[in-house]
């Protein structure tokens, strides 16, 4: 019932005229807010191949659009559409993050924790996407398409993203990160990978008052002080901020001279894995152990793991729009439609911030984003059969899993729905089985050092 009462909250959203203050939608008509936004996710568990025919004709078939004795026109389906925008799905992004982190966000001492990664996403070929997004780097294959630069914001504990934004492809990845620590009123951890280095963007982070983990690149002159001078898995540095630091960042410049403590962290490695460099502005030793940032940090993979379920599942690549608008609105959507599966799987069993131990259940992502459409469907237009479809699909979610194994000792492969792993070529498959026998006795090694073996 906690899952129905978040659900219903998300979806109290009315949108009214900026200029006139008047409500855009009326429930009389044909198409109101509800159907639009039931088109957009149904497209989107169909991984965005539907057009505008296609869509109202399975929506009328349904019983969606009940208010019509006929199919209505996709010229006026379209124009309904127009009047939501991206930032519109995206106040619905943000506003299920929100109710579900109310009760069941977990903090990791007093921190939220957030993991901040980026991709490329592919859109159409046109003048204008080209104008907004900017291409890739050839002129062949997917480099000849426009791509997105596109940042997700994915909070640890729900397993939900707080916000997706996409612009231009060239610019940086840590601009993203800096806009949102300047917004973000919560104290707030910050996973990120190598290419958020830099000490200026650390700078950056400390000087908004959150903090931040991530993997120093081995090259560097600070990473060979470490492994030279000591064997210690945890020492604190500090370092005086120069005009190199901040040639990126003109509107920083009265902080040259500033002196900032940051601590270096070495994770376990093997004979055949090395370890691992992290940098964090975490100082307190006693507090945050090295062993407990290092499991912390291994959970970075999670967002990579949200990343291929936008891609391959809901398809956020599939999308073939022309207009921008449309292109961000559909973006929005997919993440969206990612969030409300997580919630409906989070009833079940909640995320944790430090890695799962072994034999613990883990349920199909897939299958849950496909029960999605029949859940808001029975809400949108038959709510006395809410709870009776809510309770339908958590069963049914409850007998697809997979049994979690950490550090990949043997193929992970949820068996219904079938994984796309189990249709690749033998000679593939094979090449996958024997990284796994190679690295078998390695990870077993660590999961053992970590105690979760």
């Amino acid at each position: 019932m906690e899952f129905l009462e978040k659900f219903k909250e998300i979806f109290a959203y009315d949108l009214t005229c900026k200029t006139t203050g008047k409500n855009l939608f009326q429930r009389k008509r044909i198409f109101t807010f509800e159907n639009c936004i039931y088109s957009f996710l149904l497209n989107g568990v169909h991984r965005f191949s539907l057009g505008s025919s296609r869509l109202l004709a399975m929506m009328y078939a349904d019983g969606v659009l009940d208010n019509s004795k006929n199919i209505p026109l996709p010229k006026n389906y379209n124009k309904a559409c127009d009047k939501i925008s991206s930032d519109d799905i995206d106040g619905l992004v943000k506003n299920s993050f929100a109710l579900e982190s109310q009760s069941k966000e977990e903090f990791y001492h007093d921190l939220r924790v957030t993991i901040v990664d980026g991709t490329h996403i592919i859109v159409p070929r046109t003048k204008k996407t080209i104008a907004e997004f900017g291409l890739g780097s050839g002129s062949v294959g997917d480099a000849f398409y426009p791509q997105t630069q596109s940042v997700g914001f994915f909070n640890l504990s729900t397993g939900l993203f707080e916000c997706f934004t996409s612009k231009n492809i060239k610019t940086p990845e840590r601009k993203f990160m800096q806009e949102h620590a300047k917004e973000n009123n919560t104290p707030t951890l910050y996973l990120g990978d190598a290419g958020y280095n830099g000490m200026g963007n650390v700078l950056i982070i400390l000087f908004y008052n959150q903090d931040i983990l991530m993997q120093l690149k081995m090259g560097t002159m600070l990473a060979k002080e470490f492994g030279k001078k000591s064997k210690r898995r945890s020492q604190i540095f500090e370092i005086i901020i120069t005009d190199v630091h901040l040639r990126n960042y003109p509107e920083f410049k009265h902080l040259k001279g500033q002196k900032i403590k940051i601590r270096l962290v070495r994770t376990r490695g093997t004979t055949k894995l090395k370890s691992q460099i992290l940098l964090t502005t975490l100082l307190d030793e006693k507090k945050f152990g090295w062993e407990e940032l290092s499991k912390l940090y291994l959970q970075r993979y999670k967002v990579e793991l949200a990343f291929r379920h936008l891609k391959s599942v809901i398809g956020i690549e599939k999308i073939k729009k022309e207009k921008i608008d449309r292109i961000k609105q559909l973006l929005s959507t997919a993440i969206l439609l990612f969030n409300i599966s997580v919630m409906l799987r989070n009833t079940i069993k909640q995320n944790s911030i430090l890695p799962e131990p072994m034999g613990t259940k883990v349920y199909c992502l897939q299958l849950t984003t496909d029960l999605v459409p029949k859940l808001i469907e029975a809400y949108f237009f038959s709510k006395n059969k809410l709870i009776k479809t809510m309770n339908s699909c958590i069963k049914a979610i409850k007998s697809c899993f997979s049994i979690n194994r950490p550090w990949r000792t043997t193929v992970r492969i949820c068996q219904f729905p079938c994984s796309t792993f189990t249709k690749q070529k033998t000679s593939r498959k094979n090449s996958e089985l024997a990284k796994v026998v190679y690295l078998k006795p390695e990870y077993t090694i660590l999961g053992c050092e970590y105690g979760m073996l």
